[in-house]
């Protein structure tokens, strides 16, 4: 009685094994990167992976027609330095990837490397967020990023390997190229905004 149990408890373990190494067939989940999907399919490395699996194996996009419009989204790259560098993003280029954040995060990352590779100076925590949606990637989820956007025309190949953001989609700018009325009304604006509490 006591081998069976053993028996047992033995093939049970290599059932559980078993499962947690199968390939899933909604994400391609390798076996040495077993997917684990949780009650309902709600584990977020599952959900991201099924996301993922689709948009490469989607359709790459049409290439955008780009808006030139005045209408930019400023984040400033250093919170606390009021001469920062500012990355910019087209409104209309934002509205278009909010939700592929792969690809937002590679246009950010893309944008703040031609400016400084060492993003030394970057404490701003949106741009830090965004930027690590795309550092968090996997080589081919990174490599597929970027393809998609230089389907969309936001970035451009500028060598083997290289790629640079289309300066009408997004960029640093330094404050010198700003507008001085614009950035004393933004600097106004800030200082309108009371303190948090803690």
């Amino acid at each position: 009685m006591d081998t069976l149990t053993r028996e047992a408890r033995a093939a049970r373990a290599q059932q559980r094994k078993a499962a947690r190494l199968k390939t899933c067939t909604h994400c391609w989940a390798e076996p040495e990167e077993p997917c684990k999907p949780g009650p309902g399919g709600r584990s977020n490395t599952h959900r991201a992976r099924v996301e993922f699996a689709s948009r490469d194996q989607a359709p790459l996009p049409a290439q955008e027609v780009i808006a030139r419009d005045a209408a930019w989204i400023y984040q400033p790259l250093n919170v606390s330095d009021p001469a920062s560098p500012i990355l910019g993003v087209r409104q209309s280029i934002f509205r278009t990837l909010f939700r592929d954040t792969d690809e937002m995060g590679a246009l950010t990352v893309v944008a703040l490397g031609q400016y400084d590779p060492e993003c030394s100076m970057v404490n701003n925590p949106v741009v830090m967020m965004t930027a690590s949606m795309f550092l968090g990637l996997t080589e081919d989820e990174r490599e597929t990023a970027i393809t998609r956007l230089l389907a969309r025309g936001f970035l451009n190949v500028a060598g083997p390997r290289v790629v640079q953001t289309n300066s009408d989609v997004a960029r640093v700018f330094d404050v010198s190229e700003m507008n001085p009325a614009f950035m004393a009304e933004w600097a106004a604006a800030k200082k309108s905004v009371p303190e948090p509490m803690i």
